[in-house]
């Protein structure tokens, strides 16, 4: 018996020796190096931030249990945000059924995040290449359709869009009707959309 009390000793304190030193081992940073750096160098960053906690799936839950993790959601947002008032920070994305959200924060706002308990993780969430017609026009295959000398003759196409630029020089095509068409230049979808329908009405250099 007392052989047997000497080794369940020795078990209980091995468990305890292995539980201190994972509790002294080093934490993984929250913010990655690459938005430090950022941050560094241009002063603000836009970031990703994922919440901490046990989150499941919002399309495994019950209804219940759905709504139930889409407030507790909402609530650490809201939370976390209370934190970082008064630093550089703005709300870019917030989610409603997934935890997490886009952020824009300076330094400040930045050193909140490493040390809430709010947050698991911080990653960089901007767009680092921004593609061209040269890449999206092979994309659906536009190429191809001008290589096989397809140039939209006894066809009909339709865009359904935020609306076009009343004053672009495509308007003075025979054949175009517009419906509910604003007459802005200024915005930025309308700009996206006028491109969408003027590369419909393009033809292929030849």
């Amino acid at each position: 018996m007392k052989t047997l009390g000497v080794l369940f000793f020795i078990l209980v304190a091995g468990i305890g020796s292995a539980t201190a030193q994972q509790n002294k081992a080093p934490q993984k940073p929250k913010v990655r190096p690459d938005v430090s750096k950022r941050v560094q160098e241009k002063g603000v960053a836009k970031v990703g931030v994922v919440l901490n906690g046990q989150w499941e799936l919002d399309s495994k839950l019950s209804k219940e249990a759905a709504l139930a993790q889409r407030q507790a959601i909402a609530a650490a947002q809201k939370s976390l945000m209370a934190g970082l008032a008064g630093t550089r920070f703005k709300a870019i994305w917030t989610s409603k059924i997934a935890p997490g959200m886009s952020l824009e924060v300076g330094p400040d706002a930045l050193a909140v995040l490493e040390g809430s308990n709010l947050v698991k993780d911080v990653y960089l969430d901007e767009m680092v290449y921004r593609p061209g017609l040269m890449d999206s026009v092979p994309l659906i295959g536009g190429d191809l359709a001008w290589a096989a000398n397809y140039d939209r003759t006894g066809q009909g196409m339709m865009v359904v869009d935020t609306g076009v630029d009343g004053q672009h020089t495509f308007r003075a095509d025979l054949g175009y009707k517009f419906l509910q068409s604003r007459n802005s230049s200024q915005s930025r979808m309308l700009k996206k959309s006028s491109k969408v329908t003027g590369i419909l009405q393009s033809r292929a250099s030849r």
